[in-house]
């Protein structure tokens, strides 16, 4: 996967209602010709904050997208059906599975889903102390072993550094990185990159 590829698909893909209301003036910040894949709802609210990119719905059987199929894949509760993890193949076969908030573990091993590479949270964060946010190291792992991961990505890092009045209803555990680095390779820093082939 080449950068700009990674950038350029980034940019059309939009998700969860909650990013979507925080990141709307960036997302009218794109330029005109990047199409949006999205789903019904996020579509709808695009739409209605006056959005005038071509907007698409990114339906079950997925996508091409620069010579990438990307697929939705059913999130974890509570995003579910809001947004969608999504697995990305390129041409050569080499599959990266993203999933911003909670893996659905029934839903992955049901469908025999597989990929070389994962994107996930790892840092336990409820709200009120008892809905889930994001996946504990335990759950990151059991996705990382359902999908046969070689390698994680841990995206949603550091909620301990969320600020505001939200940050007063947030209970939050941090990274297991020694837990997590003795089971699979694990990326975690900003810039951190590998190279499929």
């Amino acid at each position: 996967f080449k950068q700009k590829t990674a950038y350029e698909i980034s940019l059309g893909l939009v998700g969860s209602e909650m990013c979507i209301r925080d990141s709307i003036e960036s997302i009218k910040s794109f330029s005109k010709d990047i199409e949006i894949y999205t789903s019904k709802l996020i579509k709808r609210m695009l739409i209605k904050a006056g959005v005038k990119n071509s907007i698409y719905i990114l339906g079950v059987e997925g996508i091409e997208i620069c010579s990438m199929h990307i697929k939705p894949i059913k999130t974890g509760f509570p995003y579910h059906p809001f947004t969608f993890a999504l697995l990305v193949e390129d041409n050569l076969g080499n599959k990266i599975f993203h999933e911003g908030h909670i893996a659905r573990s029934s839903f992955l091993k049901a469908n025999n889903i597989k990929a070389d590479t994962v994107i996930l949270t790892a840092e336990e964060v409820k709200l009120f102390g008892f809905l889930r946010l994001g996946m504990d190291s335990k759950r990151t792992l059991e996705a990382c072993n359902l999908l046969g991961a070689k390698n994680l990505f841990i995206t949603g890092s550091n909620p301990e550094k969320t600020t505001g009045l939200i940050s007063k209803f947030l209970l939050t555990k941090p990274l297991e990185k020694t837990k997590i680095e003795s089971e699979i390779k694990i990326h975690h820093q900003a810039g951190d990159s590998i190279k499929l082939s």
